[in-house]
């Protein structure tokens, strides 16, 4: 019937409800009064976070997200920057570590009783050139405490600490060491330089165990692999019978190889 034969207006919502199910609420159904209400319908629905599917599912989301945060350019930049940071560390060290390592073989030639002649009257020069290796005439130590900056992520403070220890561990414990090595192999020799090698030598362990403990905590910290600082340790060999007494070593401040 049309408009036209005066029964106004098709109300809109007829055409609407022609079109829905029946038992959408708000829509006459096929209930009758005092039916009992439909299962789904009576009961409330649970908050979102306390349906049991929508929690599992936002577990294994943030499992996942948490799996693609570790791959993110961030911490690969940051993997990427200690091995850089290491490995310019490493630089700047190598001529003391060589020079250490040099002076540790001829401890072991001399105390063996295998070195010639030649060799022995090479020891005092080669001990020289050594020592300045692991001091401060030696410019890679200056700027390795100058011009070494840790990068600026969470593993940049151990960073910082290894470069701490490896300059402590060259100066003043290297030097020391290779002071002594001087004293002892001679000519001529001084056995009282035992006790004063076996401190420094214990002090050069102590500061190797502290910087490879810092390197290990910066590599878990930049969930990357940075291998280890390659120091040179003593020979194992027999010491001679020390004497002149004692070794009093200097008086330093705090050493800044802190313990981890």
């Amino acid at each position: 019937m049309s408009n036209a034969e005066g029964q106004g207006p098709e109300d809109p919502s007829n055409r609407l409800f022609d079109d829905l199910p029946g038992d959408l609420p708000g829509h006459p159904s096929d209930r009758l009064p005092g039916d009992p209400p439909d299962d789904a319908a009576a009961k409330p629905k649970l908050p979102w976070y306390r349906r049991g599917r929508v929690l599992v599912g936002v577990v294994v989301v943030v499992f996942i997200a948490a799996s693609v945060l570790s791959d993110l350019p961030g911490n690969q930049s940051q993997a990427s920057a200690a091995t850089s940071y290491l490995t310019a560390l490493k630089s700047y060290d190598a001529s003391c570590a060589g020079a250490l390592n040099e002076a540790f073989t001829l401890e072991s030639l001399v105390l063996r009783h295998r070195a010639t002649a030649v060799q022995r009257s090479l020891v005092p020069g080669l001990l020289r050139d050594d020592l300045n290796a692991c001091s401060y005439t030696n410019q890679d130590l200056s700027d390795m405490q100058s011009n070494l900056q840790p990068p600026g992520f969470a593993s940049g403070h151990q960073l910082g600490l290894v470069n701490s220890c490896v300059v402590q561990w060259e100066f003043p414990d290297a030097n020391e060491v290779i002071s002594a090595l001087t004293k002892l192999l001679g000519p001529p020799t001084d056995p009282s330089a035992v006790a004063a090698l076996e401190y420094w030598d214990g002090r050069l362990a102590i500061d190797n165990a502290r910087a490879a403990a810092h390197l290990a905590m910066a590599a878990a910290d930049a969930k990357a692999s940075l291998g280890g600082l390659g120091l040179p340790t003593p020979p194992e060999v027999s010491l001679p019978a020390g004497g002149g007494g004692g070794y009093t070593p200097p008086v330093e401040g705090p050493n800044p190889c802190l313990k981890p």
